[in-house]
């Protein structure tokens, strides 16, 4: 009986408060942005509209299973299901508060499937590590190709730009490595077997 209520008021009442806040959102709308609205829906070309969507859910499934990925060397059978459903969670929280979405899919997965919250959130940030070096090099190889601005390697100031920038990122991510191996804190220390769990990845 207990869980049933609850299931119901887990799932009504967030429903409840998500209807109202659709309501306030159309009835803000004025008569021009409504007009507007229906002939960007009646011109759209839904070709591009249906790609589009079905690029963006693939690369949410490519998200969930390299979360998957990086959560089974810890010990734990992720189920691929709830890695997509807290992904598409994730983002959609975002858009309330930004990055508010990492903390609620790992809460989410260990509500869901029991495992710990500090080493989901470890897997996060390694995620996180690993988007950002992808993207630094992508960055690094659009200037090269395509060159926005002049951004010339052979000029000192560009040089030593580009040196210390990477330095910097590099120092920090030692520093947080560090901090990690020296920290005795079982929440820090679970964070870290989350972190690390990058390296144990088949």
């Amino acid at each position: 009986m207990k869980e049933k209520l609850s299931f119901k008021f887990k799932t009504i009442i967030p429903l409840f408060i998500g209807l109202i806040l659709v309501y306030f959102s159309i009835n803000n709308i004025t008569p021009i942005e409504k007009i507007n609205i229906k002939n960007s829906f009646t011109s759209a070309d839904y070709r591009y509209i249906i790609l589009a969507v079905s690029v963006g859910v693939f690369s949410h499934f490519i998200r969930a299973l390299r979360w998957k990925l990086l959560i089974n060397p810890l010990g734990y059978n992720l189920k691929l299901k709830n890695s997509i459903m807290s992904i598409f969670i994730c983002f959609l929280a975002n858009l309330g508060i930004p990055r508010s979405g990492e903390f609620l899919r790992a809460s989410l997965i260990n509500f869901y499937n029991g495992i710990p919250f500090d080493k989901t959130l470890g897997t996060i940030f390694s995620e996180r590590v690993i988007d950002l070096i992808i993207l630094i090099a992508l960055i690094f190889i659009g200037l090269v190709s395509y060159p926005v601005i002049d951004f010339d390697f052979s000029t000192t100031k560009t040089f030593i730009f580009v040196f210390f920038a990477t330095l910097i990122i590099f120092l920090l991510i030692f520093l947080f490595k560090y901090f990690l191996k020296k920290s005795r804190i079982a929440f820090i220390n679970n964070i870290k077997i989350g972190v690390f769990s990058v390296f144990k990845s088949k």
